[in-house]
C-alpha cells in the first residue's frame, strides 16, 4: 500500500482547560512542548522505532513498511487528574493501528496494544477506513456511542486539522473536550488512569504500512485525590494554554521567538496566584489566570514598566474594590527577609516566586517556572519582598524608574530627606537563560501632599531617562512623566496631591550650567584679515533653552544666540578671546580656554621680480631667485609662482604656493614665457603680482633656408654659391657661408661645413653641398683648312662640344661681318662674291 510523506507546520493551538490548578505536595505536572527535542522522562521500548521532533512537534511516522512503529510513554504512581495535547494526522490510506492510549497500566514491553484487549480508558486510534476516532470502553456505560469492529467510538477526527484534546478526571467521572467543547462525559467508577502512550507496542510478523500522526504541547497533571489540598493556588507560566502567548511587548525587546509568558512571566504568574488567593476574579467574573492579567496590563498605559516589568501599582487598580468583601489590595514592598510576612512575592535574582508558608530553614514556595521546586532556603538572596494587603483607603504612591545606572534622594518642602531604596530589577529568560534590560526602581507609598525635590545622580558612563509615576489614592491609570538624564546630577521639582482631583506635576530643575563651548575657529595663534572674519565655537545643549553665548576679548564683550560671531569690525592687532554658554535660567558655564588671534589687513610687498639667466636659452630647466618680500602686520608666510605664456598672453598654470623660499625652478618647453611671483602673509593678505622679463626658450639650431640658385646650362665661368641660414635668435655678427665651383666637369659642385650658432647656444655644424652644374672653362680648338671663295676647316671641344662656328670676315673695302659657318666639327663657308683684295678672316 503506498505511503505518502507529509510535511506540515504545526501552529500551537491552545484552549482554556482549567482556571487554575490547586497545588498539593503529591502533585506532579509533566509538560513537554517538544521545542528542539523531547524530555528525557519519556519511556521507550527497546528495538522499537522512536518518534522524531519535526518543526518543534513530535512526529510519529514510518517512511516505508516496517514491523514496528514509533512508541513513547509517560506514567506516574499517582493517577492523572487532567491532561491535554494537540493531535493531527494526514490520511494516506493506511489502516494499520497506531494512535494515543490512556490506560491504567502502561506497558513498555513489546506485545499487543492495550486497545486490542479493551485494557484502556481512552484512545485516539485509527480504524479500517484509515481515519482516527476517539475510543473508550466507558461507552458501554453511556449512550450515543458507536460500536464498530469490537470497539466503542464516540467522535471522529478529520485529516489535516489540528485538534486540542483535553481529559479531566475525578474520582468517578471523565470529561472529554475537543477544542474546548465538552464532547462526552463518562462515569468511570473502578477506573484509574495512570499513564499515556503514543504509537504502538506491537511487533508484526510482516512489514506493515502504519498510519502516521503528530502531537504537540503535552500537559499532564498527576494528583492523588486522597491527599488533602493546600489552600494556596498555583499557576505555571509554561502552561500550554498561555505559555507561548506574547508577554507584554516582548517581541520588540526579546524577539518574536522569545516573547512568550513561559520565558518572562514569573512576576505576572505570581501576581495571578496572589489574586486567586484573594479571590479576585477577572473583569468578566471568570476565574483569573496569567493570560487574562497579561492582556489587561497590555491595555493599560502603565501596565508594564520598561521592557517587561509588571507594575505592581497597576495591579492595585485592577483589584480595587473587587475583593469579596469589597475591599482593595494595597501594595507593600520591603527588603529585609527577617521582617518577611507571608504570603509574599519574593524577588530573587532574575526571578519571582510566591512564598506562602515556612519552617525553620525554608520558605514554602510556588515557583511559576517549575512546579517541582517547592522550597526556598532562608539563606537565599532576596532582592525584594512584594506584598498585597487588603485595604479600604489609600493607594497613593510615587514610583521612580530608570534604565540608567542611578541613585537618588527625595527632599520634602520642610527640607527632610525621605529615604528611597533603589532596587536593581531584571528578569531572566526561564527557558534559555539570559536577562532583559536592568532597571533601577524606587517607590514611596502614601506620600504626603506638597512639593518635593528629587535629586538623581547618574553614572557618567550610563545613559537613559527617568520615568516618574505619581499615583493618586485610587491608583488611577496614568502616563508617567519622562525626562532625559542629561547631566551627572539632575534635579526635579515634584508637586504632589493624593486626591484624585489634585494637581500632580514634575518640572525639571536646572541647577547645572551648560557645557563649556569649544572654540573651533580661528585656530589658536591664527593671523587673519577682517574680511568676513567670524569667531566659531561648538553648539552646546541644555534643557533650559535658549542658550546664549558670551564672547570676550580684552576690550570687547558681547552676546549672541548663534554659535558664531562676526568680528569684521575689529581693527588690526593681537587679541585673546574666549566664550561661555548661559542657559535661560542664568546658569553659565566657565569661560573656555583663551585663544590668540592676530588681525592683519596690510598687504605684503615684493622686493624684486624673479630673475634667471641666460636669456634666450636652450635650457628647458630654469633656476629662479628673488629677494625676500616685506610684511609689516605679521610676516611673510608663502610665495606663489605662475607661468605666463607670452605668445597666448594667458597663464599656463595656476598659482603654486611653494613656501617661504626665495627660489624655484621651472621646466619650460620652447616658447616665450614669464614667471609671475606674489607673496602672502600669515593673515592671508596677498601682494601684487610681479613678473620676470620675457624668457625665450629656444632649443632649435639655425637651419638652412636657401642657397644660390643655379640652372642646367653650361657655365663657362666659376660660380660662387652662398648659403643662407635662418633662426629667430641668430647672432648679430652672423655672415652667410659660401663656396666656389671652379672645376670643369658636367657635374661640378662645391661644399662647406659651417659652424652656425644662435644666441641661445644652439649650433648647426652640418656639412652642406651646392647643387651640381656643368662648367666648361676651356675654349674650343679651330683649324682653317682651305682658303678661296670657299673657306673650310675643323672645330673641336672635349666638354660642352661645338655649338657653332662663327667667322668674322672683312672683305676688301668692306666692314667686318659675322657669319655663321655651316657645320660644327667640320665646317664650310662659301662667299657669294670674292672681289680681289685683302681679306681678313677670324674663326670663333
Amino acid at each position: 500500500m503506498p505511503k505518502y510523506k507529509f510535511l506540515f507546520s504545526l501552529v500551537a493551538f491552545f484552549i482554556l482547560f482549567f482556571s487554575f490548578v490547586t497545588k498539593v505536595r503529591a502533585n506532579y505536572t509533566f509538560i513537554d512542548d517538544f521545542w528542539g527535542t523531547y524530555r528525557s522522562e519519556w519511556s521507550t521500548i527497546a528495538n522499537h522505532l522512536t518518534p522524531q521532533v519535526f518543526n518543534n512537534s513530535l512526529l510519529f511516522d514510518v517512511s516505508t513498511a516496517s514491523t514496528t512503529f514509533p512508541y513513547i510513554s509517560h506514567t506516574s504512581n499517582d493517577p492523572i487528574k487532567s491532561l491535554s495535547f494537540d493531535f493531527q494526522y494526514v490520511i494516506d490510506g493506511s489502516d494499520y493501528g497506531s494512535g494515543v492510549v490512556v490506560t491504567e497500566s502502561v506497558s513498555n514491553l513489546e506485545g499487543d496494544p492495550a486497545v486490542d484487549s479493551n485494557d484502556y480508558i481512552f484512545a485516539v486510534y485509527v480504524m479500517n477506513d484509515g481515519k482516527f476516532y476517539l475510543f473508550s470502553p466507558l461507552c458501554q456505560f453511556a449512550t450515543d456511542c458507536g460500536y464498530i469492529s469490537n470497539a466503542y467510538i464516540f467522535y471522529s477526527l478529520e485529516p489535516g486539522i489540528i485538534y486540542n484534546l483535553r481529559l479531566e478526571f475525578s474520582n468517578n467521572s471523565l470529561d472529554v473536550y475537543v477544542d474546548s467543547f465538552l464532547i462526552k462525559s463518562f462515569q468511570m467508577s473502578g477506573y484509574r488512569a495512570n499513564g499515556i502512550y503514543f504509537g504502538n507496542t506491537k511487533v508484526t510478523d510482516t512489514p506493515k504500512y502504519w498510519q502516521n500522526f503528530l502531537i504537540d504541547n503535552v500537559n499532564i497533571l498527576y494528583s492523588d485525590y486522597s491527599i488533602s489540598e493546600s489552600s494556596f493556588p498555583y499557576f505555571s507560566q509554561k502552561d500550554p494554554l498561555w505559555g507561548k502567548h506574547e508577554y507584554d511587548s516582548a517581541s520588540e525587546w526579546a524577539g518574536v521567538d522569545k516573547s512568550g509568558i513561559n520565558r518572562w512571566g514569573c512576576a505576572l504568574t505570581s501576581v495571578a496566584m496572589m489574586l486567586e488567593k484573594f479571590e479576585v476574579k477577572a473583569l468578566d467574573g471568570n476565574p483569573i489566570n496569567p493570560d487574562i492579567l497579561n492582556d489587561w496590563l497590555k491595555e493599560q498605559e502603565d501596565g508594564y514598566v520598561g521592557p517587561g516589568f509588571v507594575n505592581w501599582l497597576a495591579i492595585t487598580r485592577y483589584a480595587k474594590g473587587r475583593l469579596p468583601d469589597g475591599k482593595s489590595l494595597e501594595f507593600e514592598r520591603s527588603y529585609d527577609p527577617a521582617l518577611l510576612t507571608l504570603p509574599s512575592i519574593l524577588g530573587i535574582p532574575g526571578h519571582f516566586v510566591v512564598g506562602y508558608d515556612e519552617d525553620a530553614t525554608n520558605w514554602m514556595i510556588n515557583d511559576p517556572a517549575n512546579d517541582a521546586i517547592t522550597t526556598l532556603a532562608k539563606t537565599s538572596t532576596i532582592k525584594s519582598i512584594n506584598r498585597f494587603v487588603t485595604s479600604n483607603t489609600d493607594l497613593s504612591y510615587m514610583m521612580f524608574v530608570s534604565s540608567a545606572l542611578i541613585t537618588g534622594t527625595l527632599i520634602n518642602e520642610a527640607g527632610d530627606t525621605i529615604p528611597l531604596n533603589w532596587s536593581d530589577e531584571y528578569l531572566d529568560d526561564d527557558v534559555d537563560g539570559g536577562s532583559n534590560t536592568h532597571l533601577k526602581v524606587a517607590m514611596l507609598p502614601k506620600p504626603p501632599p506638597g512639593k518635593y525635590t528629587l535629586t538623581v545622580d547618574k553614572d557618567e558612563e550610563s545613559t537613559g531617562e527617568i520615568k516618574i509615576y505619581l499615583y493618586d489614592n485610587l491608583a488611577s491609570e496614568i502616563e508617567p512623566d519622562t525626562n532625559p538624564l542629561t547631566d551627572p546630577i539632575n534635579y526635579f521639582e515634584i508637586n504632589y496631591a493624593s486626591a484624585s482631583a489634585g494637581v500632580r506635576s514634575v518640572v525639571p530643575i536646572d541647577l547645572t550650567p551648560p557645557p563649556v563651548p569649544t572654540p573651533l575657529s580661528p585656530i589658536d595663534g591664527a593671523y587673519l584679515p577682517t574680511t568676513g572674519l567670524v569667531l566659531d565655537w561648538s553648539d552646546v545643549d541644555d534643557p533650559s533653552t535658549p542658550v546664549i553665548y558670551n564672547y570676550k576679548s580684552e576690550s570687547v564683550e558681547a552676546s549672541v544666540s548663534a554659535s558664531m560671531a562676526s568680528i569684521s569690525d575689529w581693527s588690526d592687532g593681537t587679541y585673546k578671546w574666549s566664550v561661555r554658554a548661559c542657559d535661560s535660567v542664568d546658569n553659565c558655564s566657565a569661560w573656555s580656554n583663551e585663544r590668540t588671534l592676530t588681525i592683519d589687513t596690510i598687504v605684503p610687498t615684493l622686493s624684486s621680480a624673479p630673475d634667471t639667466s641666460p636669456n634666450p636659452t636652450n635650457l628647458t630647466a630654469q633656476e629662479w631667485s628673488w629677494e625676500a618680500g616685506v610684511d609689516i602686520g605679521s610676516q611673510i608666510l608663502d610665495y606663489g609662482t605662475r607661468t605666463q605664456d607670452v605668445l597666448t598672453d594667458s597663464p599656463l598654470t595656476d598659482w603654486l604656493w611653494i613656501g617661504k623660499v626665495l627660489s624655484t625652478s621651472t621646466n619650460w618647453t620652447e616658447g616665450k614665457w614669464r614667471l609671475e611671483l606674489k607673496t602672502k602673509d600669515l593673515a592671508g593678505n596677498e601682494s601684487e603680482i610681479t613678473s620676470s622679463d620675457e624668457i625665450v626658450v629656444d632649443t632649435t639650431a639655425p637651419t638652412l633656408l636657401s642657397q644660390t640658385s643655379l640652372n642646367d646650362d653650361w657655365y663657362n665661368t666659376s660660380q660662387k654659391i652662398v648659403f643662407e641660414y635662418g633662426d629667430e635668435n641668430l647672432l648679430s655678427d652672423y655672415i652667410d657661408p659660401y663656396c666656389e665651383i671652379d672645376t670643369e666637369s658636367s657635374a661640378s659642385y662645391c661644399w662647406v661645413k659651417p659652424y652656425i650658432c644662435d644666441a641661445a647656444g644652439n649650433c648647426n655644424n652640418e656639412q652642406i653641398f651646392s647643387k651640381e652644374i656643368k662648367l666648361d672653362l676651356t675654349k674650343p680648338t679651330i683649324t682653317l683648312n682651305a682658303w678661296g671663295s670657299t673657306i673650310n676647316g675643323n672645330a673641336r671641344d672635349t666638354l660642352s662640344g661645338v655649338e657653332k662656328v662663327e667667322l668674322k670676315l672683312t672683305k676688301p673695302r668692306e666692314s667686318e661681318n659675322t657669319i655663321t659657318a655651316v657645320g660644327t666639327t667640320s665646317w664650310t663657308y662659301t662667299m657669294d662674291s670674292a672681289p680681289l683684295g685683302t681679306y681678313k678672316v677670324i674663326v670663333v
